[in-house]
């Protein structure tokens, strides 16, 4: 089918207005021509408690926010935005946290992990695994049971959800209860069908990409670490039950689709849906097109189903 009539709108105006060469754009000025588009594209909802919050990690401390319509829910859901570990922040979603809190009836906290280039890999996958750790500890404090605790993210959120899950398996921590992926970035790809295929018109083109890997990563060797790239990883058996929805028109379509039938392979439970005429980052679209928000209802109310039934 072809890509919704609502995106390709805004994906074209977004194509216009974007460096036809990522070569040598600056991240901090690339952040402030997103954070344009981030406000534009939010759904208001009104729910019952935002607060903002600090979580203390190993060596400083990541802004958050908590956010709660239901005051008797037990489960919390840990929230890691995309943006290629380079752009995006707490604010910009802001709305679509918002949206999970009252669709899955768990509380929801969204975690401010720091980016690069200031803060090169794993500095991002260590923010995310000791903030998850620390919500699990403190799980008391939020009213929350500490094993009906699921992370969620998209793209590089996505990807930090399952590396810290990764190190939950090394460490021999508890892992999530449920790990929930829109559009994850896992594993090294620039053959797969879907990255020729879609790499160059969908706003994450194949410029895009390396940009980010450029700012995020130390060298090439880090490519292989499974906290890059947790396709890698060599002990899947321990990983949580996990979500995955991919995008149809997206060039990470098809390594977040072998990702899934890698886990389910070594006896993983996993749900694996492909979002037919998405694009990456629907998530943020989520004001403009019905679609999108369905997709998001989706995966918000079948986490808070799996979650109650624990």
């Amino acid at each position: 089918m072809p890509v919704d009539p609502d995106i390709k709108k805004m994906v074209d105006q977004i194509m216009q207005i974007m460096p036809t060469s990522m070569e040598g754009v600056d991240p901090k000025e690339f952040r402030e021509l997103t954070k344009t588009y981030d406000q534009m594209l939010g759904a208001e909802i009104s729910i019952e408690k935002s607060e903002d919050m600090k979580i203390p990690v190993r060596d400083s401390e990541l802004d958050a926010r908590l956010y709660s319509d239901d005051s008797a829910s037990d489960s919390i859901i840990v929230f890691y935005h995309g943006g290629g570990f380079v752009i995006g922040d707490i604010e910009a979603y802001d709305s679509i946290c918002r949206h999970i809190a009252r669709y899955s009836g768990s509380k929801v906290i969204s975690v401010g992990y720091r980016l690069a280039p200031e803060f090169k890999f794993p500095t991002a996958v260590n923010d995310a695994y000791d903030s998850y750790r620390w919500i699990r500890e403190k799980s008391e404090q939020f009213g929350a049971n500490k094993d009906k605790i699921a992370t969620m993210g998209d793209s590089a959120g996505g990807n930090l959800c399952a590396a810290l899950s990764v190190k939950s398996v090394e460490d021999g921590y508890p892992v999530p209860a449920l790990s929930v992926l829109y559009y994850p970035v896992v594993a090294p790809d620039y053959s797969s069908e879907s990255f020729r295929e879609f790499s160059k018109e969908y706003v994450l083109t194949e410029g895009m990409m390396g940009w980010f890997h450029k700012n995020y990563i130390n060298n090439d060797a880090d490519i292989a670490s499974p906290y890059f790239s947790p396709m890698l990883f060599k002990n899947h058996e321990g990983m949580p039950e996990t979500l995955v929805i991919t995008a149809e028109f997206d060039p990470l379509r098809d390594q977040g689709e072998t990702y899934a039938s890698t886990l389910k392979q070594h006896s993983v439970k996993v749900t694996c849906i492909r979002a037919t005429g998405m694009v990456h980052g629907f998530l943020s679209h989520i004001g403009i097109s019905e679609n999108a928000k369905d997709l998001l209802i989706m995966g918000s109310s079948l986490a808070g189903h799996k979650l109650r039934s624990r």
